[in-house]
């Protein structure tokens, strides 16, 4: 058994698993929910025991919510409800064959669904709902088109000299800035780059430092300069 909630406004579905649907236990995951999202001003549900009884009107008149009950044996009232149930059971009928446990399904399908552009509103419940597409497996093979546009950004930003325009590779020998001491260089073996000017430098085991390229030199930096590095 299922309970399932959806907002009207952005199409964002919710499906709770649930081993009882009494009253107090559809009361309970309710309250889950509207913690997240916040109180409804409307809930439209079918006429079942739980949605009828005393209890549940009781909590929807304390948190000011209207409460419009479907025409019996009509569930084209609650139609969005019914559509999405329509799709969830198909999706879960399509998936019977996979190797995965009912939680695990239910998870790939919330997140394809709340990903894909609804039919009424042309934009996913996930931007609607939460400003924002949901990240997925999908968005690891694709470029990042925010990270491309910071790159640039960053490139323009900084003005460009001999020293921030050096590029680095990974493994190369360099001298680095240090602020410890007296010694104003150190010497370090570069290990990764982050962005388009930033990079990690191993100046001794288990020792990582982060570093923008314009506090780090050419490992020959002390013959030209005539600073001191330590080794």
């Amino acid at each position: 058994m299922f309970l399932i909630v959806i907002d009207a406004h952005s199409k964002w579905p919710e499906v709770i698993p649930m081993k009882s649907t009494t009253s107090t236990q559809t009361i309970r995951v309710l309250r889950t929910i509207f913690a997240r999202a916040g109180l409804p001003e409307q809930i439209v549900s079918d006429n079942g025991p739980q949605f009828v009884s005393a209890e549940f009107q009781t909590f929807t008149k304390m948190n000011g919510i209207t409460h419009i009950k479907s025409a019996p044996y009509h569930p084209a009232t609650n139609g969005l409800a019914e559509r999405f149930v329509q799709t969830f059971k198909q999706s879960l009928k399509a998936m019977r064959g996979e190797n995965a446990d009912l939680n695990k399904k239910l998870a790939n399908f919330l997140l394809a669904y709340r990903n894909t552009p609804h039919t009424t509103t042309n934009e996913t419940p996930a931007k609607l709902f939460m400003g924002r597409n949901l990240r997925n497996r999908l968005d690891l093979i694709k470029p990042d088109i925010n990270r491309q546009v910071q790159d640039k950004q960053m490139k323009i930003a900084i003005k460009p000299t001999k020293e921030t325009l050096r590029q680095f590779t990974e493994g190369e020998t360099v001298a680095v800035r240090d602020y410890r001491g007296p010694n104003k260089w150190t010497s370090g073996l570069v290990t990764k780059r982050e962005g388009p000017l930033n990079y990690q430098v191993e100046v001794s085991p288990n020792s990582i430092w982060k570093r923008h390229a314009d506090q780090i030199r050419n490992s020959d930096f002390n013959d030209k300069q005539g600073e001191e590095i330590k080794k």
